[in-house]
Parts: C-alpha cells; structure tokens; sequence
C-alpha cells in the first residue's frame, strides 16, 4: 500500500499521464525485489526502504526508455542497476557520516589533541593553497574534480551529468588531481584532453 503511495507521487514525473497504469504495476510488481537488494547492500530497513522510493523515482523520469513490456527481464535489471546505484551512494554518504561522527565523538571525549596554533595555521594554508589550485583548472576539469572528490558521484554518474562517456569522466577526474598537484608543486600542465 506505501508503494502504491509512492508510485502515485511520481506520476507527476511521467512524460505521458497514459503510462501511470503501467508505472503504478511496475512498481506494485517490483517492490519486494528492489528492497531485498537496497536491504541486502545496506543492512538497514529504513535506508533500504528509501533507496527503494529513490529507485521508483529515478525510474519514473526514465520511463519513456522502459520496455512495452515492464515484466520483461531488461526491466528488471535496469531498475536492479538504479537500486545498486543508489545504494552506492547512501552507503557512501553514511560512511562519511560516521566517520565525522567519530571525530566529533573523539574531540568530545578529549582523546584527540587539541590543536596548536601552528596546526590551525599550516591547515589554513594548506587549504587556501589547494582552493587556489583548483580555481585554476579548467571548467570541466573542475566540475569533474567536485563531482567525485567531494559528493562522491562514480565516473558512470558523472559521464551521465557531463554528458559524456564514463571514460573521459574518469580521465577528467584523474587529470584535474594531476594538475592540482602539479600546480601545488609549482609545475603547471597544459589542458590534455
């Protein structure tokens, strides 16, 4: 019943209101199939339960390149590789939840040092330094860099925002850190791609 729920709030996302019959079957269909996976990956219910709503979402704004056939085997792993997807990328973000969670929980219980001033200082800079590094790189170089350096997207989802193949994604990523440090090193690289 909350997937027949959940499946009417993405009827809004359809690109033709015909579809929502089949749109709400699919969903009524696979549900138990995509939270035994989201379930499977990451051993919560209440996670699992949202990458399973995140999955009917994602499939709702790519319903027009479902098959006439929603029951059909290539229907189910495509739905199966949006689940897998966004199971990736709650357990990463998870992940780096708990690890600030333990540094903030270390810092509280005064088992981490304070640091001195110098190390406040040197942080500083170090970062300023790195800021500077990286508004220097190219656009696509730098949006590339963002993407998967600090919200954790996979060359697969940055090729799919970028549009371009997976492999330029990573080649983008791999060359802008190249020329982050070649820049921090006082070497600067022409633009490779």
């Amino acid at each position: 019943r909350r997937y027949t729920l959940v499946a009417i709030m993405f009827m809004a996302l359809l690109d033709d209101p015909a579809e929502e019959p089949r749109f709400t079957q699919m969903c009524e269909h696979y549900k138990n199939y995509i939270y035994t996976i989201c379930f499977s990956r990451l051993h919560d219910e209440h996670l699992a339960e949202d990458c399973t709503w995140m999955t009917f979402e994602q499939a709702a704004k790519q319903f027009h390149k479902f098959d006439g056939d929603i029951l059909s085997n290539r229907v189910r792993n495509l739905l199966c590789t949006i689940a897998v997807a966004k199971c990736s990328r709650e357990w990463r973000k998870q992940k780096r939840f708990y690890e600030v969670g333990e540094k903030l929980s270390e810092q509280k219980d005064g088992t981490a040092r304070e640091p001195s001033t110098e190390d406040v200082l040197w942080n500083r800079w170090q970062l300023e330094e790195l800021k500077s590094a990286i508004d220097q790189l190219p656009e696509h170089y730098k949006v590339s860099l963002f993407l998967a350096k600090i919200y954790g997207f996979s060359a697969k989802e940055i090729a799919e925002i970028c549009d371009v193949t997976p492999e330029t994604a990573r080649k983008r990523v791999s060359l802008a850190m190249k020329e982050v440090r070649n820049i921090l090193e006082g070497e600067q690289i022409g633009d490779e791609e």
